[in-house]
Order: structure tokens, then C-alpha cells, then sequence
């Protein structure tokens, strides 16, 4: 630390005699930073009451602004988003548009308000909620944020145990409808969820499907008689055939009980 001399202005702003003032404080931390071999630091490190008071202040909005924001922040809010936050917050609390600016300056440089921050939320929610790499992608482009996709990664082996979770979860609703239709609608949820399909491909094809759809074709049959009651029967019998294919059941299956 720079030592003025005796009867110069005090660093401090009192407008007293730097002897009178702050010199011998200033002797004592040159001192200990000598015995530590550390370096003393520069004035403008050094704050009189005033400028404590003033830090602690500022302190609290600070937590408060970061304590708002990790309450907020969530896959599908911007950047943009959080600066707004950040900026109404300030404005709230009296402070003025060059420090606002700087303090989100420094939360940006901390690595709270920035597009690789809200990239590692989004990609955090998507494995959540059982999504797959698609969505997480996607969201990337909806958002325009500007990161680098591969610091970012949705490995295989994590799709790969998502995709086996949802379809141990499915596919015990699925088993009273025909193994076509079963396959078919994992397969298209699957997709719809983001996975890569030929993943979700492999996955269907490891499964043993069960076939409980006897008591569904039946209840079906029963619908399709009473909705085609009035046409002749062959007319009948085809749409009837026609729409059972479409739900899913085989041909054979299908003559085996219908009349």
C-alpha cells in the first residue's frame, strides 16, 4: 500500500492530515502483509463506514436477486427472460440503470445468466420428465441459444435406460390390444417423445410381446354389429373386417370370430 506523506489529504476523503488519519492503520497493514510475504492492498480496497454500510446493503439485494432467479430459472424461459427479471428487480429496489447493468454484467460472468446455464437446465428437465434427445434439441433451436450442442450430451446409454423405464411402465397397458398395435403405439409414443427411432426400434424388438386381446376383439365385435346393424351383411362383414384390421388384429384372427 502506497504511504502518503504526514501532512498530505488522507486517502479516505475526511479531508484530515493523512498523519492524523489513516497512516498509521496503513503502516500496520503494510507490516503484516510484510511478515505474511503477502501482498497489502491498494486503497481502493480499504472503505471507511460509509462504504461498509453501503456493500452490506447491497449485499442483500444481491442475495435476493440471486435467490429470485434460481427460483425462477426452469427449461423454457430465455435469457432475455432472466435479464428482465433481473432488471425489474433492481428497479424495485432503487438501484440505477449503470449498476443494474453491472451487477448482471457479473452474474453473467458467474455463469448464472447465460445461455450454457439455461442449456444445462433444459437438458436437466428433459431427462426429468422422460424425454428424449429430440426435445432437448429442439428446445435449443425454439430458444436461439447460442452454445455448443456438444457440451452438452444426452448420451445413448441415458436414452437407452429412459426408453426401457417408459416402456416397462406401458406395456402392461398395452397387452389387451392386438401385438401389432402394441408395437405400433410404443413405437409412435416413443417418437413422439424425442428418441431416435432406431433405438426405439431395437428396444420394441427385444420385447416379448403377450397377445391378451381376446376379450378386447370380442367387445370390439359387439360395437362394429350394433354401429353396422342396418347395412347388408356382406357389406357388413367387410367394414367390420376392415375396421378390425385397422385397430390392429390380424386377418386370421379376425374370421375366426366373426359371423
Amino acid at each position: 500500500m502506497k504511504i502518503l506523506e504526514k501532512d498530505e489529504l488522507c486517502w479516505c476523503g475526511s479531508n484530515k492530515r493523512y498523519e492524523d488519519c489513516h497512516m498509521n492503520f496503513d503502516l500496520k497493514i503494510n507490516k503484516q502483509a510484510k511478515k505474511l510475504k503477502a501482498l497489502s492492498p491498494s486503497i481502493k480496497m480499504i472503505k471507511n463506514k460509509k462504504d461498509i454500510e453501503g456493500i452490506k446493503a447491497a449485499a442483500v439485494v444481491n442475495n435476493g436477486l440471486l435467490d429470485m432467479v434460481e427460483s425462477r430459472i426452469k427449461a423454457g424461459i430465455s435469457t432475455d427472460d432472466i435479464n428482465t427479471w433481473c432488471e425489474e428487480y433492481l428497479k424495485e429496489h432503487n438501484v440505477s440503470a449503470s449498476d443494474a447493468k453491472a451487477i448482471i454484467k457479473e452474474l453473467k460472468e458467474i455463469d448464472l445468466v447465460n445461455d450454457n446455464k439455461l442449456a444445462g437446465y433444459i437438458l436437466d428437465s428433459v431427462m426429468r420428465t422422460k424425454k428424449g434427445p429430440k426435445v432437448f434439441y429442439n428446445k435449443l433451436f425454439e430458444r436461439k441459444l447460442d452454445v455448443n450442442k456438444e457440451d452438452f450430451i444426452y448420451s445413448e446409454e441415458k436414452e437407452e435406460e429412459i426408453i426401457d423405464d417408459l416402456i416397462n411402465k406401458l406395456y402392461d397397458k398395452k397387452k389387451s390390444l392386438p401385438i401389432k398395435k402394441q408395437k405400433e403405439q410404443l413405437y409412435q409414443k416413443l417418437l413422439r417423445d424425442g428418441f431416435s427411432s432406431g433405438l426405439v426400434e431395437h428396444k420394441i424388438n427385444q420385447i416379448s410381446f403377450i397377445d391378451e386381446s381376446k376379450a378386447t376383439i370380442d367387445k370390439d365385435i359387439i360395437k362394429l354389429n350394433k354401429k353396422y346393424e342396418k347395412l347388408p351383411n356382406d357389406e357388413k362383414k367387410d367394414k367390420m373386417i376392415r375396421s378390425l384390421i385397422q385397430k390392429g388384429y390380424e386377418y386370421h384372427d379376425i374370421i375366426k370370430v366373426i359371423k
